[in-house]
């Protein structure tokens, strides 16, 4: 039985990039980037979006190999944060090939860049929480929402035959998304870094309440939360990095007498 909501997913993946386009196409105009600029950008956007979902595919298919292998290895779902390092793995250097000119701005163009995905991810939790992916464990908290049978949820606790209550995390993660959108958006710079470092604990944490199939990664540590591990560390290191490498460029060189 098909749950009755889940065509709305693509939905609202489709409202999350067309509003993702719509903002960065405003920075563009802010910083008043030349046409040419703005036309490779956006076929840029497009590759790296295309292989953000490859990647995200290809990951989830790679995490559920790793914990039952003898199903094969299948590219069947996706995962948000396997997208996320796809992307940007293709993004930095169709950024640094495609647009010279800009190469000395890269990291600021990644600081606006990511502003746009998150306000697109925060589109895309609503479409996972109308489809009822991404759930939660069951409850009989305040804050619980009930999915019918026949949902997913309802197929992990109940076998689909009956309605059940679980934590919306999907929704929790969405206005998560959506602050620090706006939070981003006001900070001047380290956008960037202050996402891996922010989202990252997010989603590290957010995990414990997960009880949906993921697959499985290292010891009691879901994929995500190993992934969220990595963009912290990441987030630390691109926050500090250029000031000590500035640091070391004017420490006065010890001359021998």
């Amino acid at each position: 039985m098909l749950y009755q909501y889940e065509f709305l997913f693509p939905l609202m993946i489709t409202i999350g990039v067309v509003a993702m386009v719509a903002y960065l196409m405003r920075v563009a105009k802010k910083f008043q980037l030349p046409d040419k600029t703005i036309d490779r950008l956006i076929i840029i956007m497009s590759i790296s979006g295309a292989g953000m979902l490859f990647f995200a595919t290809f990951f989830n298919g790679l995490f559920h190999y790793i914990e039952n292998p003898s199903e094969g290895f299948r590219m069947q779902g996706i995962t948000y944060l396997g997208g996320f390092i796809g992307g940007i793995i293709v993004i930095i250097p169709l950024l640094y090939f495609f647009l010279p000119s800009e190469r000395k701005h890269l990291l600021t163009y990644l600081n606006h860049i990511i502003i746009g995905v998150v306000l697109a991810h925060a589109f895309g939790r609503i479409g996972c929480f109308l489809a009822g992916c991404c759930h939660g464990g069951e409850t009989e908290a305040w804050y619980g929402i009930t999915f019918p049978k026949g949902s997913i949820p309802s197929f992990t606790f109940k076998g689909g035959l009956e309605a059940v209550k679980v934590v919306p995390t999907q929704l929790i993660e969405s206005i998560f998304c959506f602050g620090l959108f706006f939070v981003l958006h006001f900070i001047k710079k380290h956008q960037l870094a202050i996402y891996l470092m922010s989202y990252g604990t997010f989603r590290f944490l957010i995990e414990f309440a997960r009880e949906d199939d993921r697959g499985a990664f290292i010891g009691n540590l879901s994929p995500s939360q190993t992934l969220s591990l990595l963009a912290i560390i990441a987030g630390v290191v691109l926050l500090f990095l250029p000031t000590i490498i500035r640091k070391q460029k004017n420490k006065p060189e010890l001359t021998s007498s």
